[in-house]
């Protein structure tokens, strides 16, 4: 799976080690290098939903029974 970094970066998402997020940046920490790559304004809020997205837990719902009502 690619992961987008800008409009036309795209990485392969087992390559990256930490995505953290400080205002409008984001800092991508890769597994393979020592380098980071700095992502700003509309790519890190981007990046962001994509990683909210991903990452949030998944509300249960609640099993449907049906309320039969004897007449």
């Amino acid at each position: 799976m690619l992961l987008r970094i800008s409009e036309q970066v795209y990485i392969p998402i087992h390559r990256v080690e930490r995505i953290s997020f400080f205002g409008t940046q984001a800092i991508i920490k890769f597994t393979d290098s020592r380098d980071s790559e700095k992502v700003d304004n509309e790519d890190a809020q981007r990046l962001r939903m994509y990683v909210n997205s991903v990452t949030e837990p998944i509300t249960p719902v609640a099993p449907v029974t049906e309320n039969r009502s004897k007449k």
